[in-house]
């Protein structure tokens, strides 16, 4: 169904299925349809109090019908929603008021619960590399390569994204991390051929980043606007905070200061449109012109 539609057309069925699962008592069949109701909101890029609103009642009726299966797969991604608002002290790491990411690794290891496995190291995977952790997102993108279907297009987006970034930075592994890319790019390509809408967006941001990492400013830049058009038409408003970001750090590479702390200034207001606290703090921090410049505009009559 990810592959075959775009994803917005899911929503309401997914709603009617965990309805007739619970009006029917088949729990089951109404808590798998709420999982990926769940997962779903996040990757639409809803704003994340309202993710949160919809994922917080699936969990507790996986909780109320013992359906202990859909609830681990679910918590994952309730837990970053939470981390992104800012309600984890440590960002990178899904503990917090839903789960505890050691005893969730610890349950799934002891169970040889490779859905779960998978499912965890996918979400760490996405918030190391939202942190610009590089490495870790690596080690995670190995350890949920056997990701779950409906994940698999956002795995490879952000493996992508992070092999990109690793060129960029680690001239010693560049070529290996580019054609390690450029496959990922193929893959998302090949998972999408049915519905180039859920995901071209993302296409063009990757290709914009390989650009990036070869140093060919001049092909990426048209590419990162490209990526931005098309999440903003498609209504992905975390994917468009992001393009703007990557587009505002190669602008700066480039010395072109005025134009890329415009881009950057977009992204930390989508950011916080988003709702995504931590990460508007984090490019503030790495950013420290963005907190000056708003510290100013705060000030003026």
């Amino acid at each position: 169904l990810y592959f075959m539609k775009p994803m917005h057309a899911l929503v309401d069925p997914l709603r009617h299925a965990h309805q007739v699962g619970l009006e029917t008592g088949d729990y089951e069949y109404a808590t798998s349809a709420s999982n990926m109701s769940s997962t779903l909101a996040f990757f639409l890029g809803k704003p994340l109090r309202e993710v949160e609103k919809t994922v917080s009642p699936y969990v507790e009726l996986m909780k109320e019908y013992k359906q202990d299966q859909y609830l681990k797969l679910t918590l994952p991604v309730l837990q970053t929603v939470q981390n992104l608002g800012g309600h984890s002290k440590y960002p990178l790491i899904l503990t917090g008021s839903t789960m505890d990411q050691e005893e969730m690794i610890r349950v799934a290891t002891a169970n040889r619960d490779l859905s779960l496995t998978v499912t965890i190291a996918f979400y760490r995977l996405y918030l190391a590399y939202m942190f610009d952790k590089y490495e870790l997102a690596l080690e995670m993108a190995e350890e949920s390569r056997s990701v779950v279907v409906c994940l698999n297009l956002q795995h490879h987006f952000y493996e992508g994204l992070a092999l990109a970034e690793s060129a960029r930075k680690q001239k010693r592994h560049r070529r290996a991390h580019i054609r390690a890319a450029r496959k990922a790019v193929q893959k998302a390509k090949r998972l999408s051929q049915s519905c180039p809408a859920n995901t071209l967006n993302n296409i063009f941001l990757m290709e914009a980043e390989i650009c990036f990492a070869k140093g060919d400013l001049d092909s990426a830049i048209p590419l990162y606007q490209r990526s931005i058009a098309l999440a903003d038409e498609a209504g992905y408003l975390h994917e468009k905070a992001l393009a703007n970001e990557r587009l505002g750090i190669a602008l700066g590479e480039s010395h072109n200061q005025l134009r890329s702390i415009a881009f950057l200034k977009e992204a930390l207001k989508l950011y916080g449109d988003w709702g995504a606290y931590a990460k508007v703090d984090q490019m503030k921090k790495k950013f420290p012109l963005l907190a000056a410049d708003e510290a100013t505009s705060t000030s003026s009559p």
